[in-house]
């Protein structure tokens, strides 16, 4: 499926991947806060994971997901993107 394919009011899931703080494990993790001269274990690094299309914005080439693992919001370029498929959602 492609992302111009996806109808208004349909729930959509996608594989993607953006560049973000990652933990040891390589999974990803919040931003730190760090005061000056403070270290983090944390280092940015390319994430894939599975997350739901909350918005998309075809104009500027933009979706936000919500990732399933992290529960973390990211916007990623189409271009990044894949797997596009509908979300039955169960109760």
């Amino acid at each position: 499926m492609n992302i111009q394919d996806c109808e208004a009011g349909s729930s959509y899931a996608c594989k993607y991947r953006t560049i973000t703080w990652l933990d040891a494990q390589g999974s990803a993790a919040n931003a730190p806060r760090l005061e000056p001269g403070q270290t983090t274990d944390l280092q940015p690094g390319v994430y894939e994971s599975i997350g739901v299309i909350q918005t998309r914005d075809l104009d500027r080439g933009l979706v936000r997901v919500l990732d399933t693992n992290s529960n973390c919001s990211h916007t990623v370029s189409i271009n990044d993107i894949w797997d596009i498929d509908t979300i039955e959602w169960q109760t």
